[in-house]
């Protein structure tokens, strides 16, 4: 049977085969390079050639085709290798015994692990003689204290002997809790295999790769500082480059007023200036849209600090018109500090004014006629931060006039200790210092009206920013708008006074701190009574307190009992009742009334806290050369100073002439006592012969 031939299928479409184009087939050639090739160059040449590389050059060079790998990894070539070595700066020159010249180039130039092969290790370990990730270190590293610690004492010996014979290293590789010799797996099996004359021979000869290493990491270190400083001048470089072609775009004053304001270490930092590239202007022409924005955003910053600095010079006129204005009027109520005397928005907008406007007193007349409206609108606006901090933030369901009971006594928390949250009630030994807050205390309180300085440099021998919020008795601090962020409430201080009020018998929610001063109950500790009596051994006096100080005395004594305040544990003693025999007053009820310099009013040296009678009495004879001040006119008493000392407008007729009646021995003169102790200790100073 014959074979069956395939059937062509006919075109329907004639082709033309003379206009058809014929193709030829185009045949490879290759293009011989006749003496050219690597293969004809003799082999002393490809020496010479290798003495002027670098050694990682050469095993890149090694490592092209197996020519190249033969006619540079035998030992006819390790001259090169060496001669090689000598174009690093600072490198050892001798060959580091137990490696070739190309395992060692492998390893100080190679950052790549030598276990795993794929993660970067930046640091060759020259002890142990390679590279190794932390991941691979967990395997294939074994510590001399992890070896101990699962054999018997009398096996420790045999350890150490091997990890003198074997390469070590003391370090703290990552993923590892501490330092310990370390050494390699394989070195360890090796050795614990060996025979004792074998490993004695290997001490000798780690000693002397201890030798090389310590000189190889010696010169790693030394490039890698070296690399360090270049990059840091190459950074440097640049930025100077970058700084200088800003100048010349006209941003040379922004750029000298950077460093004032703070933006020279942003300018550093910046991602396009951070860089060691050098600066052509190619590429300024990829970056100079970018640095033209930074610029931009400067200049605003320092016009923006220009103007701030121009309307804080101009507080100091707005503090003279301050000054005047309430030296004409009597302070019964509060009255805006000169930090909120700025804030006001006619006040502020005649300090904003650019900086071609001169601004005098002048200036404000404007503003004089418009003093009671904007002292009554900040009254109120302080009210009302302060119910809502009365009220626990519902301040819908408070109005102002709860801000003057009795009962809403509030607490300093920069100037108050106090157990605050469980961890600190857990501490028996925790010590309450408190800052009760009384009407109208609870809005001229100093820590309301100052605050921590931002700006604030205790090394910096520049002037403040805004000299006229400074405050020359707090260094650290300046005037601030009124604010409550530091009035606390604590519910243990409001139970403690809702009590105290019950007592006496008033209304909590109706009686106010006025009304509490004028009923005159004095209140008795039992608690302290009785642990005197248990002590003591004897008939305790009777110790009273003014419901100010009792508050206070019970929150800080009894904070754990203030549940407890009742007529079981207090006693009451009001306008009707007898003195009781072996009474006397505590001698917190002392409280000495502080005044205000009116000559300081709204000036850095005014204190906020006041001072008392004796002391404003030296400031105004040291600093204003008065030396017979007047009451009202040289100073006056500070709006919250009120007497806590038992007079008549706060007992009745029994207990009127009591200030004066009781004895003086009762009476503890705490800073008597204070300047007797360091007299004496003085004296003991003087008679050991040592100097004050």
């Amino acid at each position: 049977m014959s074979a069956r031939t395939s059937k062509r299928r006919k075109t329907t479409v004639a082709i033309d085969k003379e206009n058809v184009p014929t193709t030829t087939a185009r045949r490879r050639t290759t293009k011989k390079l006749g003496g050219t090739t690597l293969a004809d160059v003799p082999f002393d040449v490809l020496l010479e050639i290798a003495c002027h590389l670098l050694p990682l050059d050469i095993l890149h060079l090694a490592r092209v085709n197996k020519l190249l790998r033969n006619a540079f990894m035998t030992k006819a070539s390790a001259g090169a290798w060496r001669v090689a070595r000598r174009n690093l700066e600072g490198c050892p020159l001798e060959s580091f015994s137990g490696m070739s010249e190309p395992a060692w180039v492998h390893l100080a130039f190679v950052k790549t692990c030598h276990f795993c092969w794929k993660k970067s290790v930046p640091t060759p370990d020259f002890y142990l003689r390679c590279r190794i990730c932390p991941s691979c270190s967990i395997t294939h590293l074994v510590g001399q204290s992890q070896l101990k610690e699962g054999l018997p004492q009398n096996e420790h010996p045999k350890i150490d002997k091997i990890f003198a014979a074997i390469p070590v290293h003391f370090a703290m590789y990552q993923r590892r809790k501490n330092k310990d010799w370390y050494t390699r797996t394989v070195d360890y099996e090796t050795a614990f295999l060996r025979e004792e004359d074998d490993r004695d021979l290997l001490t000798a000869q780690r000693e002397e790769q201890d030798a090389d290493a310590s000189k190889c990491d010696l010169w790693v270190r030394k490039c890698a500082s070296r690399r360090k400083d270049n990059l840091e001048q190459l950074r440097i470089e640049r930025q100077k480059a970058i700084h200088d072609r800003l100048a010349k775009l006209g941003y040379k004053k922004d750029l000298e007023f950077m460093d004032e304001i703070g933006q020279q270490w942003n300018y550093e930092r910046h991602w396009l200036v951070k860089g060691t590239q050098p600066v052509t202007d190619r590429v300024w022409a990829n970056m100079e849209e970018d640095m033209i924005e930074y610029a931009e955003d400067l200049r605003a910053t320092r016009l923006k600090k220009e103007h701030e600095a121009l309307r804080n010079s101009r507080k100091h006129v707005a503090a003279s018109v301050l000054r005047a204005f309430k030296s004409d009027i009597s302070l019964a109520q509060p009255y805006p500090s000169i930090a909120d005397f700025c804030a006001m928005e006619p006040v502020h907008a005649i300090l904003d004014q650019p900086g071609d406007v001169s601004v005098t007193a002048k200036s404000f007349d404007t503003v004089i006629p418009l003093m009671p409206g904007l002292c009554q609108t900040w009254r109120e606006s302080v009210y009302q931060k302060l119910v809502k901090v009365v009220a626990n933030g519902d301040a819908k369901s408070q109005s102002m006039q709860h801000v003057q009971l009795a009962s809403h006594v509030l607490l300093c928390e920069s100037c108050s200790r106090y157990p605050d949250n469980p961890t600190r009630r857990r501490r028996l030994d925790y010590t309450i210092r408190s800052k009760l807050l009384f009407y109208p205390e609870t809005i001229t309180h100093s820590c309301t009206r100052s605050n921590f300085d931002p700006g604030y440099d205790r090394d910096s021998t520049e002037k403040m920013p805004d000299a006229a919020m400074r405050l020359a008795f707090q260094d650290d601090e300046i005037r601030v708008p009124w604010f409550s962020r530091r009035l606390g409430k604590p519910e243990v201080l409001t139970t403690i006074a809702r009590k105290v009020v019950i007592l006496a018998g008033l209304d909590p929610d109706e009686a106010t701190v006025e009304e509490m001063d004028a009923h005159g109950s004095m209140f008795e500790c039992k608690w302290c009574s009785a642990l005197s009596d248990e002590v003591e051994k004897r008939v305790p006096d009777r110790v009273f307190f003014s419901w100010r100080v009792f508050i206070s005395h019970v929150f800080q004594s009894h904070f754990y009992d203030h549940d407890k305040v009742d007529l079981k544990h207090v006693e009451v003693m009001n306008e009707e009742d007898a003195l009781p025999e072996g009474y006397r007053f505590s001698h917190k009820e002392d409280k000495p009334i502080f005044f205000e310099c009116t000559y300081c009013r709204d000036l850095p040296s005014e204190d906020l806290n006041g001072q008392d009678d004796h002391r404003i009495r030296e400031h105004l004879d040291w600093n204003h050369g008065i030396e017979e001040p007047e009451a009202g006119k040289d100073y006056c008493r500070m709006l919250e100073s009120l007497s806590f000392l038992v007079g008549e407008n706060l007992l009745g007729s029994n207990l009127r002439d009591l200030r004066t009646a009781r004895p003086k021995a009762m009476f503890l003169n705490f800073p008597l006592i204070l300047l007797i102790f360091k007299l004496s200790y003085y004296i003991s100073l003087v008679g050991r012969g040592e100097s004050l």
